[in-house]
């Protein structure tokens, strides 16, 4: 039976990344503080009682955890220079969330619980895989789907996206299970489990399939080909996987066939077909798992050597040599036949989508950026504008509003390190490059020095955590807090020592003052975490209220709300704006103006105040003040449809 350590260890991440997953992938401020919040109370809580011990932090640990707190003061040093102190603030409560799961892994694997986070971050991965799948085969089962809805495309219903609700943050999530799940394929020591992770691995591809993402490739070869790289035995793997690979393969060529399905439209045909094609996932994921337990069966596993098939350093030599030619002289045939050099060059450049009648197959090897090259060149042109300090934290919203390439609305530079560039200048992107970094090149290292039974259960977290980090830089990966957290759960997991008895009783310094100190450090420090996350969530929520209030009528209870959320964060623009909203509703219009004006010098690059100031000062009969306002709020967004009318 496991002991309550193993169990806690298992459960907390598993929970931790269903709750976040299940709830817009984490995407809003109050789904991630809330986590936040409750994972620092939980350290601080169990630091205090002496049921965890700081000395959990390996050296490597310790570095990682260091360089993201670093990148973390960067972000908040820039309140200095920022265009927009309310998103800074929301930045600096997302690092130090992240912070927190970090740290939570890495107290979790202390007393040699290491494997139990990661079993657990893998089962809850592939359970939101299943949820995903699931939610195409029988729509009607699940909550309604709001991507379409954010992102005002018809077509994207068709792309697999629920829960998270961006098709691409799914198949990130699918391309970090699949290594994990191989690793368990050969790393758990039940033989059932072996099996069901092997059998799990036809559904996480289907289930990327239908994102129709064209990151689908490339982030699973990434992951899978750097477990494979970093694990022993490889030749018995790659047999196990190619099988496993095979088996999703198969699913994706049969739903192809399902046209209703395939739609992604909750209509009678696609519902039975729906009911059919969960047959073939079954049996595919029943013929796997069976074959993938024979051939265990068949080769024997030795856990200590893990190199079931016996084959001389020559041999393996000459199979290795001949795979790379032949991988190589495919690579140089297809690239010289069809000039995918400068044909792929000038489509990545392209802000041009693939037709939303293309197949699923052109979808997915389309290398188009979809904007995001243009989007990397607005981040870059904000780096040059403040090589030194950037634009602040969280401001790329405003910058590309006004500087922009092209119109439409774009939150984030569609990569963490670009967007860190813009922002915080180049000490932002050095910091966080260098935790990612860092974090990649000591799992390495970590992962070669393992002992057998552990090597292949960290190679799988090392090809999670490289997918991830790929899938970062070429997308908003960052904010959709489910991804990081798996990320830094198994970072957490993969830069600590597995050995029993670290952070235990036993390992602290025998003096009561050692130990009592640090405890009292920690406990303080995660207070002031709280509080620096509980800021503009308490603020959020209060504006939340507020437009409740509004549209239910009570616009004393929404300007009251209001007031409460600007004392919670006084240099906030929204509480100011939301006030103007309100008094104008109740016909103060004057009270309305002197608020607008309020919320626009707390935000000078915002276009929104001010086309509402312009509005009010209109109806308070200042007409030339309206005009200069007007005129403001559109050098601000020249190329939204609001302003070329």
């Amino acid at each position: 039976m496991p002991d309550a350590g193993s169990t806690v260890a298992f459960l907390v991440p598993f929970g931790l990344i269903l709750y976040l997953a299940l709830n817009n992938g984490g995407y809003g401020i109050e789904e991630r503080s809330a986590a936040g919040i409750v994972v620092w109370f939980g350290i601080a809580f169990a630091t205090v009682l002496g049921l965890v011990s700081v000395r959990a932090f390996s050296r490597s640990a310790l570095t990682a955890f260091l360089l993201l707190a670093a990148f973390g003061l960067w972000t908040g040093l820039s309140f200095m220079w920022t265009e927009n102190d309310e998103r800074t603030a929301i930045e600096v409560a997302r690092i130090t969330s992240f912070l927190g799961f970090f740290s939570l892994a890495v107290f979790l694997q202390a007393r040699d619980h290491g494997r139990q986070v990661v079993a657990g971050t893998t089962l809850a991965l592939t359970v939101v895989c299943a949820l995903a799948l699931g939610s195409r085969l029988h729509p009607t089962w699940f909550p309604e789907r709001l991507s379409a809805q954010y992102l005002a495309v018809p077509e994207i219903e068709r792309r697999l996206a629920y829960p998270l609700n961006y098709a691409g943050g799914v198949v990130t999530l699918a391309s970090m299970t699949l290594p994990l799940l191989a690793a368990q394929v050969w790393g758990a020591r039940n033989a059932a489990v072996r099996a069901l992770a092997a059998a799990a691995i036809p559904l996480v591809v289907i289930t990327m399939w239908l994102t129709s993402s064209g990151l689908l490739f490339v982030l699973s070869t990434v992951g899978l080909l750097t477990y494979l790289l970093f694990a022993s035995g490889r030749l018995e793997k790659i047999v196990a996987l190619t099988a496993a690979l095979a088996g999703g393969a198969a699913l994706c060529l049969q739903v192809e066939s399902l046209d209703a399905l395939d739609r992604g439209l909750p209509t009678p045909e696609a519902l039975a077909q729906g009911n059919q094609f969960l047959l073939y996932v079954l049996f595919a994921m029943l013929i796997v798992g069976l074959a993938t337990a024979g051939l265990q069966a068949v080769l024997g596993r030795r856990s200590r050597t893990e190199r079931a098939i016996n084959l001389s350093t020559g041999q393996r030599r000459v199979v290795g040599g001949l795979l790379a030619v032949a991988l190589i002289a495919l690579t140089a045939v297809l690239v010289v036949r069809f000039d995918l050099i400068d044909r792929g060059i000038d489509r990545f450049q392209s802000r041009a989508n693939v037709p939303a009648d293309a197949s699923r197959i052109q979808q997915v090897t389309d290398i188009g950026s979809s904007g995001r090259y243009q989007q990397w060149q607005s981040a870059l042109d904000a780096h040059q504008s403040e090589p030194l300090t950037g634009i602040g934290a969280g401001t790329f919203e405003f910058w590309w509003s006004r500087n922009g390439l092209y119109g439409g609305y774009v939150r984030d530079a569609h990569s963490l390190y670009m967007e860190a560039l813009g922002e915080l200048g180049l000490p932002g992107l050095f910091l966080i490059g260098a935790f990612v970094l860092s974090v990649l090149a000591m799992s390495a290292v970590r992962v070669l020095k393992a002992p057998p039974d552990e090597r292949t259960i960290r190679a799988g977290g090392l090809g999670a955590c490289a997918a991830f980090a790929f899938a970062a830089g070429i997308d908003w990966m960052w904010e959709l807090s489910v991804l990081p957290a798996a990320f830094l759960l198994i970072a957490g997991a993969n830069l600590s020592p597995w050995k029993p008895g670290v952070g235990s009783a036993a390992a602290s310094a025998p003096s009561t003052l050692r130990r009592i100190i640090p405890r009292v450090g920690v406990g303080l420090g995660g207070l002031a975490a709280i509080a620096i996350i509980w800021m503009p969530l308490a603020s959020s929520l209060e504006l939340g209220s507020s437009q409740r209030a509004f549209n239910e009528g009570n616009l004393q209870g929404a300007y009251d709300a209001a007031k409460r959320a600007e004392g919670l964060e006084p240099f906030a623009a929204g509480p100011r704006l939301q006030q103007a909203l309100v008094l104008e509703r109740a016909g103060l219009i004057k009270e309305a103006v002197g608020a607008a004006q309020a919320s626009v010098e707390r935000a000078p690059t915002d276009w929104r105040p001010r086309l509402i100031l312009a509005r009010l000062q209109a109806i308070d009969g200042q007409t030339d003040l309206a005009v200069q306002s007007y005129r403001e709020a559109r050098e601000l967004n020249p190329y939204s449809l609001i302003f070329q009318r």
